[in-house]
């Protein structure tokens, strides 16, 4: 096929050729307009479509991708962030969080470990942008498909290792929790129970309101 082929009207792909361009994207070579099937208009040189290189405006590419899950509008997608990390903070000793995670014997099961498929099966897409991955019921345990889950930061907040938990009214409760629930500064009640206060202390100068003062203040 020679180069001064008219190829006006011609299919390659997804692409229909509709002009030539006398934009040059190539120092030698013509270069022709095309539209996409997906509506879009590309220019395209003639010896990427006479070699099949250029099929479409480039959305084959993201389409292919995102049936993975990998990518969504060109982009690494929430999740599969969020399932690299994973592997990443647990076999990666450059990771800065190794020693909490791969460090301290954190594993990933064999289900998700090579297949971010089956984690995406398995998890779903993120509630929204304000959640992030989560071990839960056991914050010590592996990430396993029954003991992880999408949880906000306040949830996240309230299942780190080193928090503190409480009984208040009944219910085994973390600091933050118990403090949300009591209407104070969660700084301010663990300066309270530091300084040898106990919850129902605490609840007992909440009933009889006490006069607010630094180290026991109340959410305005």
């Amino acid at each position: 096929m020679g180069k001064n082929i008219d190829l006006t009207g011609q299919r390659f792909g997804r692409l229909i050729v509709v002009s030539e361009s006398q934009n040059r994207i190539r120092k030698n070579g013509r270069n022709w307009v095309c539209v996409c099937d997906c509506g879009k208009q590309t220019i395209v040189s003639a010896i990427n479509l006479r070699r099949g290189k250029t099929n479409s405006c480039g959305c084959l590419n993201v389409e292919a991708n995102t049936d993975h899950g990998h990518t969504s509008g060109g982009k690494i997608t929430p999740e599969y962030r969020a399932w690299a990390h994973m592997k990443y903070r647990c076999y990666d000793e450059k990771c800065d969080q190794f020693n909490n995670y791969g460090g301290r014997g954190v594993i990933v099961c064999d289900r998700w470990l090579n297949s971010f498929e089956n984690f995406l099966e398995d998890m779903g897409l993120k509630p929204s942008l304000l959640h992030s991955l989560d071990r839960f019921p056991d914050t010590n345990g592996n990430y396993f498909p029954d003991n992880c889950r999408w949880g906000t930061s306040e949830q996240q907040a309230n299942n780190r290792r080193n928090n503190r938990i409480v009984e208040y009214m009944g219910e085994a409760l973390s600091l933050t929790q118990a403090a949300k629930r009591m209407g104070m500064w969660e700084q301010n009640l663990r300066r309270e129970l530091k300084k040898g206060a106990t919850i129902p202390d605490v609840i007992d100068r909440l009933k009889r309101k006490e006069p607010v003062n630094y180290s026991f203040g109340f959410i305005q």
